[in-house]
Order: structure tokens, then C-alpha cells, then sequence
């Protein structure tokens, strides 16, 4: 029985695919989509890709064809689903968004629809923080998480002021849901703070150029939280954010599947990631006795009166050392002085992150008013100079060379986990190995089109290949899939 693959697009953005025209399942001529990650050791899952040709002869999916049958609507965000069907069992397969378009132009009658995941569209963001205190991993990404959005238009259905078939009172006009859905491991580590080292020279934040005036990126922090705990993140079939904690892989025996010679080709490496220097870096944190001045206002603000005054005047508040000038992370941070000069009347709400705080200035007389002293204090959380563990294997160093690997996660404060990260790793890094890093299998019977269509990433399975003299067990990390016309349907999975 041959499996079938249902392509649909959400062209009229209403977050389903209920309308028969989204159906494109009979223009696919090919499709290839992947997600998860690619190699052994990769902590952060690769973007969730799309890739679709389709027949275009009638030039339906040109998109500046006002006659085509989609016309208007070959737009980039359009919500995007593959899904299989076989023996009764109906399985999503992918879901993301389209990043682009592309017909043939000339006597070329196909066109490319190139899709992509959620993280795309959250990676560039930024956000900022709070101060949190003594959060576990999942907590930390959940929180990060909820701060990030996806377009209005990735979401199904919203409301947009003004824009008809959006915006009917009654009818259309939903509050879009901007947060992506996730699945999260409980963490196995707990961190005493969050957010206090995310700054400026975090990680991505390094670009020449751009301001952080606005905050850290989002996704570089949950890349942070994963480098500390050890575990993996990555998007799934569906779409939805998913995080395993560092033990997931550790703890998990059940075996899925067994591939006893059964696949087409493999990528089979010998000894190609040892290890054998080991070093976690390591930032102590220590807090003030006694409240200091995080900030004051250096100069005088005037506000206009309050009927003329649209909406509340911001002020972005950096913390800094009193003698250094350098930024700081604040502890318990509270506004200590408030002054508005002659006696006029002034208010203000405060939004305190990690390392400084966003001030709302609001006027509640008709006279222009002027804010002469702002001060916050708090105690100040300072991050000490870096320590590092190191671990070496003096055995392996000797016979194999300088095999170096650096953990560097601004969240790590505990001395004894980062011995133990470096103790494990160096472990079962320091000797050569023979390991599967990709696993193909093409559906040529039921039983091995069953498997493709079900083991997905985080299931063990187990490989044997007699020409190597090989038999062990591994995990999904990654996926990718190929179906066409001619060349029918495989699986591609990376394995760890």
C-alpha cells in the first residue's frame, strides 16, 4: 500500500485548511522538508525547512497573474502542512510558513514554494527581563519563550485594524496569539540568577552596528540556557518549540525500531569526534550588602500637559557601577527618589529588568511640569571574572592529539555541575569511536514505510550493518524526508 501525502496551504490565513482550493496536493511534483538537528553533539535544532515544486503550467502560482487562481494570495507567512496517510493512520509531518516564491519565468512551467520554521522568525528578536531567581532550565526558556512573537499572520486567525476580511466587528476580529506553543522537559539544573549577564556583549549581540538598547536576543539566551543544562532544543513535526533536559537521552531504553541491514546508505565516520581537553567556564555571582545608586536621571525631563501629552513619556534607565561607569546587574532594584519640581503633580510606573529599567512618565495637570531628580537603588549583583574547569586525558591527548572542546554559558555559576559536565563529556569523547551519523531508508515495503512515517526524533533505534561489523543503538536528533513522483519516498535520520 503506497503512503499518501496531503500538501495544504492556508492561503486565506484562517488557521485551517478546511477550504478545498488549499489543497495543492495534486500540483506537488516533488517535496523535501527536514528539521531537528544534523549532527552528533548539536545542542540547538537547525531551521525547520520546506520545500515544495509544484506544476505551474496553467500559471496559477504566478503570482502576478490577475487572473490566477490564487491571486493575491502567493504571499510570504502563509501557514504551510504536510501530512501522511497510511493504513488508516493520517500523521502530520511537518508544518511552517512560506518564506518565498519562485516560478520558472521563461518556458519554465513549475514553481518553488521554500518554507520555513518558527525560528526564523523569533532568532533576530530581542526581549528583555527581569531579574529571576532560582528558576530551572524549562522555566528560564518558558519565561524567554513568552516574550517572543510570531507574526500576526503565522498565527491563523487575527485582527487588523482597517484591513477588510480582518477587521468585522464581530466577525474577523480575533486577538491574534503571538507566543509559540513548546513542549518542555522539566530542567535538571536550577540557576540562582537569570538574565543579569545578558548583555550587550552576549553571544549574538556582537554585530557591529546594531543598538541593545532594547534588550538581548531572545534566542541567543535559550541558546544559553541549553549550553548550561546540557540538553537540546529544537522545533518538531508540528511546529511546536521542544526542549529535552539533559537527562532525556540518558535515561531513555526503550528501543523503537531495529534496522538490521535495511538501509539504503549511511553516513559512517571512525573517530572523528574525540575529545580529550575538556574546559566549562564558570561566572561566580556575589550581591551587595547594602543598597547602592544603580541610576539617576542626569538631566531634567519636561512633560507637556496632560490633555496634550498622547502617551507616557519613556526613559530608558542602564544600571552602572558609581565609580566604574561599567553596567550592572541590580538587585532588587526600587525607585528611592521621585522629585517634580514646583510642586506640580507627575507619575510614573517602572518596569525593572535584570540590568537596568524602562520608566513611564505621565502628567496629571494641564500645566507642563518638569521631572527634576530620578534615582533608583538596589544592591548590586556583580559577575565576577571567569573560572574554568578543566579536565584533561592525558592518554588520549598522547595517542590522538589536541582535541579541544569549550563550554562557555554565561548562566553556568556552580563549580561542582561544571565538573560534572566536563567529567561526562570527556568520558564518552576521549576514545575513538565508530558511529552512524545518518541512517537512509527508502519505502520499499510496508513494514520499513511504517517505520519512517512513525520514528521521529528522540526515538532509540537500533542499527546493524554487517559490513562494518557494526551493531549499536542511537537516537533520532534529526530528520529529513524526500517524496516525489519518480523517485517515491525516504527518510534521511541524523543520529547520536
Amino acid at each position: 500500500m503506497d503512503v499518501t501525502f496531503t500538501f495544504s496551504i492556508d492561503w486565506d490565513s484562517d488557521d485551517d485548511w478546511d477550504e478545498a482550493y488549499e489543497d495543492v496536493s495534486k500540483y506537488v511534483k516533488s517535496a523535501n522538508w527536514s528539521m531537528g538537528m544534523s549532527k552528533p553533539n548539536q545542542l540547538m535544532g537547525n531551521e525547520s525547512r520546506l520545500s515544495l515544486v509544484l506544476n505551474n503550467t496553467d500559471k496559477r502560482f504566478s503570482p502576478e497573474n490577475a487572473s490566477g487562481a490564487y491571486y493575491g494570495e502567493l504571499v510570504p507567512f502563509r501557514k504551510v502542512r504536510v501530512q501522511s496517510t497510511y493504513e488508516g493512520t493520517t500523521r502530520t509531518m511537518y508544518v511552517g510558513w512560506i518564506d518565498t516564491i519562485e516560478p520558472q519565468g521563461g518556458d519554465g512551467r513549475t514553481v518553488a514554494v521554500r518554507c520555513v520554521g518558527a525560528k526564523q522568525f523569533m532568532q533576530d528578536q530581542t526581549i528583555r527581563l527581569p531579574l529571576l531567581e532560582n528558576l530551572r532550565s524549562d522555566e528560564i526558556i518558558q519565561a524567554i519563550l513568552e516574550k517572543l512573537q510570531t507574526p500576526p499572520a503565522l498565527t491563523g486567525q487575527h485582527w487588523i485594524l482597517g484591513l477588510a476580511g480582518a477587521s468585522e466587528l464581530g466577525e474577523s476580529t480575533y486577538l491574534a496569539d503571538l507566543a509559540p506553543s513548546y513542549s518542555l522537559d522539566t530542567g535538571d539544573t536550577t540557576f540562582p540568577y537569570v538574565a543579569d549577564t545578558w548583555d550587550k556583549n552576549f553571544h549574538g549581540n556582537q554585530y557591529v552596528g546594531e543598538s541593545w538598547e532594547a534588550g538581548f536576543k531572545g534566542y541567543d539566551a535559550i541558546k544559553d540556557v541549553v549550553k548550561a543544562e546540557r540538553g537540546r532544543f529544537f522545533f518538531d513535526r508540528t511546529g511546536v518549540a521542544t526542549f529535552w533536559n539533559r537527562s532525556r537521552l540518558q535515561t531513555s531504553v526503550t528501543l523503537a525500531a531495529t534496522f538490521d541491514n535495511e538501509h539504503k546508505s549511511a553516513d559512517y565516520r571512525y573517530g572523528e569526534d574525540i575529545i580529550n581537553d575538556v574546559r566549562v567556564m564558570v561566572y561566580p555571582r556575589q550581591i551587595s550588602d547594602a543598597a547602592v545608586t544603580l541610576w539617576e536621571l542626569e538631566e531634567e525631563i519636561q512633560l507637556r500637559p496632560a490633555s496634550k501629552l498622547k502617551r507616557p513619556k519613556t526613559v530608558r534607565a542602564t544600571f552602572t557601577d558609581e565609580d566604574s561607569g561599567v553596567e550592572i546587574a541590580g538587585y532588587e532594584p526600587y525607585v528611592d527618589q521621585f522629585v517634580v519640581a514646583d510642586g506640580d503633580s507627575a507619575g510614573y510606573t517602572v518596569d525593572f529588568q535584570a540590568r537596568g529599567a524602562q520608566i513611564a512618565l505621565t502628567n496629571h495637570t494641564e500645566n507642563k511640569v518638569t521631572i527634576s531628580t530620578i534615582v533608583i537603588k538596589g544592591r548590586r549583583l556583580t559577575s565576577f571574572d571567569t573560572i574554568e574547569v578543566q579536565v584533561i586525558d592525558g592518554v588520549s591527548r598522547v595517542a590522538y592529539g589536541w582535541k579541544e572542546y569549550v563550554v562557555d554559558s554565561k548562566l553556568q555559576a556552580d563549580l561542582n555541575l561544571a565538573e560534572s559536565v566536563a567529567d561526562y563529556e570527556l568520558f564518552r569523547r576521549k576514545d575513538p569511536l565508530g558511529v552512524f551519523y545518518s541512517l537512509e531508508v527508502q519505502a520499499v515495503d510496508d513494514t520499513r514505510t511504517e517505520q519512517i512515517l512513525t520514528r521521529t526524533m528522540g526515538d532509540r533505534i537500533r542499527v546493524i550493518d554487517d559490513q562494518l561489523v557494526h551493531d549499536a543503538e542511537y537516537f533520532i536528533i534529526g530528520e529529513a524526508h524526500t517524496w516525489g513522483l519518480r523517485q517515491g519516498y525516504k527518510v534521511q535520520w541524523n543520529l547520536e
